[in-house]
């Protein structure tokens, strides 16, 4: 989302502020004094858990950064830092208020920015309950293919990622009368990381996996997932395994 010309002009003037890739925006326990607007660039937001740095999510131009500032936060959750060069533009808190006041349309378009991260913090959650790494970034790759096509399409009426349910040996054999369903996601094992938690060479060896399987191709910053079908199978036999597991353990 862009800020509107109107508002560009009287407000962002002189704000600019330029970050290096690498440089933090602010620190996990700062103390909160601004919230910022990123116009340019990628930040990624991390948390330190115990001895581990844990990516929670990554903010392209448009978003609102430190947003916790407008809730009265009043030390830094989380830190931030610039993935690529960027320019953000800070505002005190109370100020950013009356700026929303004052531009309903901009309002809401952060209004609905937030509601976004709070589902993908839900979604985050519940990949994060599940055992090993490829089910972790299969069902995250199947959430965003539901999100590219729409719960209503027909694959998912067809299908459904139950975890546990019974399927064939082999996921990727069905129905030659269905066509393979396809689609595209703008979306790097960088971004899947932030997704679910785990770390990036561990899903970069699960994308690997899936792609020397012909479930997906990895196109740059894209990857394409070949036939949503098959991956849904293919999730629901990762579930009956991980099961299977679990009672072996409990016996």
């Amino acid at each position: 989302m862009r800020l509107p010309e109107a508002v560009r002009e009287p407000f962002l003037r002189g704000r600019a502020r330029a970050l290096r890739a690498g440089d933090a925006l602010f620190v996990e326990g700062d103390v909160v004094e601004q919230v910022f607007f990123l116009d340019e660039g990628r930040i990624r937001l991390t948390k330190r858990v115990r001895s581990m740095t844990r990516t929670l999510t990554l903010l392209r131009g448009g978003a609102l950064v430190g947003e916790g500032a407008l809730a009265g936060e009043l030390r830094r959750q989380a830190t931030a830092t610039a993935l690529t060069d960027a320019v953000v533009f800070p505002f005190d808190p109370e100020e950013f208020r009356q700026l929303l006041l004052a531009y309903p349309v901009l309002a809401s378009g952060f209004f609905e920015q937030i509601a976004r991260r709070v589902r993908a913090a839900e979604d985050q959650i519940e990949l994060m309950m599940l055992a090993d790494p490829p089910s972790k970034v299969v069902g995250a790759l199947l959430k965003l293919a539901r999100d590219a096509l729409g719960p209503d399409h027909p694959s998912f009426q067809r299908t459904e990622p139950r975890r546990g349910s019974s399927s064939p040996s082999d996921p990727r054999t069905s129905d030659a009368s269905v066509l393979p369903v396809a689609v595209t996601l703008a979306v790097s094992p960088v971004d899947l990381s932030s997704r679910i938690g785990l770390e990036i060479d561990a899903v970069k060896r699960a994308v690997l996996r899936l792609r020397e399987q012909d479930y997906l191709r990895v196109q740059g910053d894209a990857i394409q997932i070949l036939d949503v079908d098959a991956l849904e199978r293919l999730f629901a036999l990762l579930g009956s395994r991980e099961d299977l597991r679990a009672e072996g353990v409990t016996r």
